[in-house]
């Protein structure tokens, strides 16, 4: 492979890299939600709405005090029995993230990370935590194969230019 070509796809894998830095910084609280990282919201039921996509189920919550719904991560409805329990009427607690607090009733949907109706938990945060963790896996470890592959890569670019320059000062010795 000439020079040209080897400079190239190391910056490519150097751009790569710092991408996957930032992904792993943006995704690193996505499993972590506390009280501290959500707020409350109490509302009246008006509606469930089961969206039964092929490859991941998901529940919309209607309520009468918000315009926007409420969804359920497919991962949740997935591993915890929810429908049985969705009541038109019944009153909820749901936990969002703050960082999506500013979207309620500005958006179709906020995905929430916590639900209770009549103070029974329907998930926790826990559950959440637990689930939303388990999802990442495999996210996290394709992040960090490409991390390992495009480092081998510049470590393999620097090696080859250190090889290099050694055998010019050689020759030139």
């Amino acid at each position: 492979m000439n020079k040209n070509k080897r400079s190239i796809l190391v910056i490519v894998s150097l751009i790569m890299l710092m991408g996957m830095f930032g992904n792993i910084f943006i995704t690193y609280g996505v499993d972590k939600q506390t009280e501290i990282t959500t707020t409350e919201y109490i509302a009246t039921i008006s509606d469930v709405e089961i969206i039964d996509t092929v490859r991941y189920p998901y529940i919309k919550i209607y309520t009468n005090e918000y315009a926007n719904s409420w969804v359920i991560p497919s991962l949740i409805v997935e591993n915890v029995k929810i429908t049985e329990k969705m009541k038109k009427g019944n009153q909820i607690a749901v936990r969002v993230e703050n960082k999506n607090v500013q979207f309620i009733n500005q958006t179709n949907f906020v995905e929430i990370v916590s639900l209770y109706q009549n103070n029974e938990v329907i998930f926790s945060l826990e559950d959440y935590n637990k689930f939303k963790g388990i999802g990442m896996v495999g996210a996290r470890l394709g992040m960090i194969c490409c991390g390992v592959i495009c480092v081998c890569i510049i470590i393999s670019y620097y090696s080859t230019l250190k090889k290099s320059k050694s055998k010019k000062q050689n020759k030139a010795g």
